[in-house]
């Protein structure tokens, strides 16, 4: 489906936030990691970025570059390790117009500068907002840190409070904007000599980073840091936990006298409101296990309000469950996009909201604004302009380029979020356009992640034919009449060659447990209460069947009211089976809608019989098309608060024979909980270990790629055979997460589960299905 209007509209959220990228450097090598602290300590927002170690084992690198969803990343050494990551993640590579990479060479003065937003635009913008207006001889709380080279902690000091490197022949003299602009001043920290506790109140280079920032802070993690001050390993976690959000100090073990009162001063500063109602804010202390004595010790002897934790820290804390980081943001806007078509697509733009947070000032002019970047994230609010296509994709990292290339048509472009897409943009960029990406390629690329090729198979292509001629693909309603037990006996029992009267058609329909339907709900129904008179005139609006008139009356003549302009004429009854035209205002109808109201009861008995139309017009069940439609109504039921895409049938090729899917659904409304369902629908006959065993080939090969993967059976009958059973069982006990559906949920108006003792009263993903079929079918 394309487009409803040629031109329309949708309210959009554009949100700025600073480019979050990763620092990669050579595992245990500090001295990398200091440069990769000072270069963070430029950037606006380089507080939030995390420093990747990079060893032989490249997975806990990955690990991080995944949770904290960087934007970009920036290798700080030539080593064959941090080579294979970045190649491994090119669609993270930075494209700027003057080169790769963070710093780009100023050609005005032949100095370099800072391709992403650095923090003299920070300054300017506290200037102009809160300095300017100050006496001037009042100094602010801004201190630009100094400490001896040779003192022992001096890493920890630049991990600590930041500091601006020399050596990058920066055209930006950012030591001097600093202090300046800030009008704040330079603290030395005495070789040997203990820390000022005042220090917690003062602003330091790398605090400053966070100035203007929006983010969610991690008061779970907030607190203290117990560890070795000359340990790579301890001073890495150290950062990585406050670029998560975390406020937090260190407690260097060796040196506790030099930070007693500094660590005092900052417990006492953390206040002890909850972050939520029923939640306790916690002072968290966190050490490496080779420290837990010393963390231990150190817990017992603190004073705080807050409820004391001990926190270890070890690589699985980086797994995603533990340690959250935080989303950033300089500030959120909505938008009006217009929806239009180009390149025979549609394609959302809208032009670019003020950036309050960028300071246009010709007394503050920054000399690198048009060549620095940043991010927009875009959230379209609705999506209803073009159904069949997103631009809210699942949170796949190894699909960002894919995206980039559909949506901005250039390979570095954009990124996938959990709140939509963002777009690297030019800082002093005005408007964007995107291109909303097919659902269905989606699901082809989720596949070919796991070397599976899917494509439409013959019933899939005739499924999606009859969606759309019944009415459309979005919610898939217009197949809610194949709910009623008896719309698809009469589908079922009329053969296409034959013809059915009214009569028998109504009392097929009437005739199994049809009073269990009344409260169905069909569009265009007469009372409140659902007959079968309604659902056969669904069938005939909906074109599954057609009335046909007997030969004899082929020559009668019946008057007939135009519904737009009113005017009567004269027309053959024939007319009545298909389309006919007003010939005064030539409004078209289709007339076969408006049998029952022009013909009396007895007057349709005489003269019309009905026969099967179109798609439905063969005898091959269609494919199985009734039970894919009903299972892929239940799942869009129930899953309607999540981001959806369904297909039908597919045939999936890989190492074992041709695979076919029946149906496939995509769920991830859960940020980067990513589940897909296989579906195999019957409507007679019995699942067996054939059709299974190449599903559990594909459910294998999608979960060894990190997508939770289920196996979906419906059955447009009461209940499971004895075999089919026994198959789930099996499935069960090789921990294959199954959803099985049977008549119970497939005829069900209300989604939800009627059972009080149900394990998931309200399921909303395929988990909580697949807990519900286990708690029916397989106990």
């Amino acid at each position: 489906m394309g487009l409803r209007n040629s031109v329309a509209t949708v309210d959009c959220t554009a949100r700025y936030r600073p480019i979050r990228g990763a620092f990669l450097v050579p595992d245990g090598s500090t001295d990398d990691l200091v440069k990769a602290v000072g270069l963070a300590t430029l950037l606006w927002g380089g507080v939030y970025c995390p420093i990747s170690p990079v060893s032989n084992d490249p997975k806990s690198a990955q690990g991080l570059i995944d949770l904290f969803n960087v934007d970009v990343l920036f290798p700080l050494a030539e080593t064959a390790e941090i080579n294979r990551l970045v190649e491994s993640n090119r669609f993270l590579s930075f494209m700027h117009p003057y080169g790769m990479g963070l710093l780009f060479q100023d050609w005005h003065s032949d100095k370099h500068g800072i391709s992403c937003l650095d923090v003299l635009h920070a300054i300017n913008l506290c200037w102009t907002k809160e300095i300017k207006d100050i006496p001037p001889d009042e100094t602010s709380h801004a201190r630009l840190m100094r400490w001896d080279a040779h003192d022992p902690l001096a890493n920890l000091f630049a991990t600590m409070f930041g500091f601006f490197p020399g050596g990058y022949n920066l055209r930006i003299d950012f030591p001097r904007a600093f202090v300046r602009g800030l009008r704040g001043s330079e603290q030395a920290i005495d070789a040997g000599g203990a820390l000022n506790p005042g220090l917690i109140h003062n602003i330091t280079p790398i605090r400053f980073t966070s100035m203007y920032v929006e983010a969610v802070r991690d008061r779970w993690n907030s607190g203290v840091y117990v560890g070795d001050p000359a340990s790579f390993e301890d001073l890495v976690s150290f950062w990585n936990l406050r670029a998560s959000g975390a406020t937090l100090a260190f407690y260097p073990l060796g040196y506790e006298s030099r930070f007693e009162a500094y660590i005092k001063a900052f417990a006492a500063s953390l206040k002890p409101d909850p972050p939520g109602p029923f939640l306790p804010a916690k002072f968290s202390v966190h050490s490496r296990d080779v420290y837990r004595k010393e963390a231990t010790a150190f817990i017992s002897a603190l004073e705080t309000a807050r409820e004391k934790v001990l926190a270890p820290v070890d690589p699985m804390i980086w797994n995603g469950l533990n340690i959250k980081p935080s989303s950033i943001q300089f500030e959120r806007h909505r938008v009006l996009a217009s929806v239009d078509r180009r390149y025979n697509r549609p394609s959302v733009s809208f032009a670019l909201p003020e950036r309050r947070f960028l300071v246009d000032d010709d007394r503050l002019e920054h000399p690198h604004t048009s060549q620095q970047h940043l991010m927009v994230s875009v959230e379209p609010l609705t999506e209803f302009d073009y159904p069949d296509r997103t631009l809210r994709p699942p949170l796949i990292r190894r699909l960002n380029e894919f995206y980039s290339r559909q949506a901005a048509l250039d390979p570095w472009a954009l990124r996938c979020e959990k709140e939509g897409i963002a777009q690297v943009i030019d800082a002093d960029e005005s408007s964007i356009s995107l291109f909303p990406i097919e659902r269905y390629q989606i699901v082809e690329r989720i596949f070919a992640l796991a070397g599976i090729t899917a494509t439409p198979s013959l019933p899939g292509k005739m499924a999606s034919r009859i969606i759309e001629k019944l009415g459309g693909t979005e919610f898939f309603e217009p197949g809610r009449v194949f709910k009623v037990r008896g719309a698809r006996n009469l589908l079922r029992d009329t053969p296409a060659s034959e013809k059915v009267s009214l009569e028998s058609a109504l009392g097929t329909i009437g005739g199994d447990r049809f009073d269990e339907f009344k409260n169905l709900h069909l569009a265009g129904q007469a009372g409140s209460e659902l007959t079968a008179s309604d659902v056969f005139n669904a069938l005939i609006e909906k074109r599954v069947f057609v009335p046909k008139l007997k030969r004899r009356f082929a020559r009668e003549r019946k008057w007939l009211s135009c519904t737009k302009c009113g005017l009567s004429s004269k027309v053959k009854v024939k007319a009545f089976e298909g389309r006919w035209t007003c010939p005064y205002c030539d409004y078209e109808v289709y007339l076969p809608v408006v049998l029952r109201a022009a013909f009396s009861r007895t007057d349709i008995k005489k003269m019309w019989a009905f026969v099967r139309a179109g798609l439905f017009a063969r005898d091959n069940n269609q494919e199985g098309f009734v039970p894919v439609v009903l299972a892929l109504m239940w799942l869009n039921a129930t899953l309607h608060n999540a981001e959806t895409c369904f297909t039908t049938a597919l045939d999936l090729d890989f190492e074992v024979p041709a695979v076919e899917i029946d149906f496939c659904v995509l769920q991830y409304k859960y940020g980067d909980h990513i589940e897909l369902g296989l579906g195999e629908a019957k409507a007679a006959g019995c699942i067996d270990d054939a059709k299974v065993h190449p599903l559990k080939a594909a459910w294998k090969k999608l979960r060894d790629v990190g997508i939770d993967c289920f196996l979906v059976f419906a059955k447009a009958s009461d209940e499971f055979a004895d075999s089919e059973i026994e198959i789930f069982k099996r499935l069960k006990a090789e921990w294959i997460p199954i959803v099985a559906l049977t008549n119970r949920e497939l005829e069900s108006y209300e989604p939800h589960t009627r059972d009080d003792d149900s394990p998931v009263r309200h399921p909303f993903t395929l988990s909580d299905m697949a807990r519900n079929t286990d708690y029916r079918y397989l106990r």
